[in-house]
């Protein structure tokens, strides 16, 4: 029968199209792009790469009023090196955060965008 081919043919791209969306709707979340914060601009003598991490005062470095400076350096070494970081001064005093180092820009909107942190500011 001229045509059958034909008509067999449709059946199986159309399955072949249903399996492609198949997996593409299942990949991995880490496929997805990152997510990103807002890094306050620390102006026209921001320090490349230095930023000042600030987080929120629900979360903070675990043990936040009892925990030793050692453990504050620990946790905020752990988050900054995390997002590709190193960590330099950690701040107890008025807030709860720490001074990142060697961050790309991009590298920064990632740390920005963690669930502990309440802003990313260029240090300047």
């Amino acid at each position: 029968m001229p045509g059958t081919d034909a008509i067999r043919k449709v059946p199986l791209t159309v399955a072949g199209l249903a399996v492609l969306v198949v997996l593409a709707l299942a990949a991995p979340a880490g496929a997805a792009q990152a997510r990103k914060g807002t890094v306050v601009d620390g102006g026209t003598h921001a320090i490349p790469g230095s930023y000042i991490v600030v987080l929120k005062p629900s979360i903070g470095l675990p043990g936040a009023g009892s925990v030793t400076t050692a453990a504050r350096r620990r946790a905020a070494t752990t988050l900054a090196a995390r997002y590709g970081g190193r960590t330099g001064h950690v701040y107890s005093t008025v807030a709860e955060g720490f001074a990142a180092e060697g961050l790309t820009a991009a590298e920064a909107a990632r740390l920005a965008a963690d669930p502990a942190v309440d802003r990313c500011t260029r240090t300047a």
